[in-house]
């Protein structure tokens, strides 16, 4: 009774640690990346009387001052590069730009076999201090395989 007991142990510790090990959570914290990105109220969504306005970016927050202190992620974690185009502008900013930069490379050459990068685009209507104009939001999201 006493061995069963231990070999039982045993048995459910190995299956343990191998699922926790072969648990891949990549796809779940590139989702949480890309709604942060596009959801924050830290980012650099329009805002009026403390309302977020999804889908209305404020020009005047979209600087990489403002994503480096709103947006702290481990290098390990990933990077992401938001490109909004938009009244014959066009400004880059990033998240965890060395990494991304990394991760973009290593899949582009073929060297990295796991983990991700996709991109995604939104329209967005961009709010200048003097006017309103239609645009894209191109958000590149750079993912490696989850250790």
């Amino acid at each position: 009774m006493f061995i069963t007991f231990i070999v039982a142990v045993v048995v459910i510790g190995i299956v343990g640690v191998t699922l926790v090990n072969n648990i891949n959570t990549r796809e779940v914290q590139k989702s949480l990346l890309l709604y942060r990105i596009l959801y924050s109220p830290d980012g650099f969504w329009y805002t009026e009387n403390e309302l977020m306005t999804p889908g209305v970016i404020d020009d005047s927050k979209f600087d990489q001052t403002r994503l480096d202190q709103s947006f702290h992620y481990p290098d390990n974690y990933g990077g992401a590069h938001l490109i909004l185009e938009g009244g014959g502008q066009r400004q880059e900013r990033y998240i965890n730009e060395p990494t991304f930069n990394d991760l973009k490379t290593q899949f582009e050459i073929g060297t990295v076999d796991r983990g991700s990068f996709e991109t995604h685009h939104y329209p967005v209507l961009i709010k200048y201090p003097d006017k309103e104009v239609n645009g894209w939001l191109t958000v590149e999201i750079a993912m490696p395989e989850s250790t």
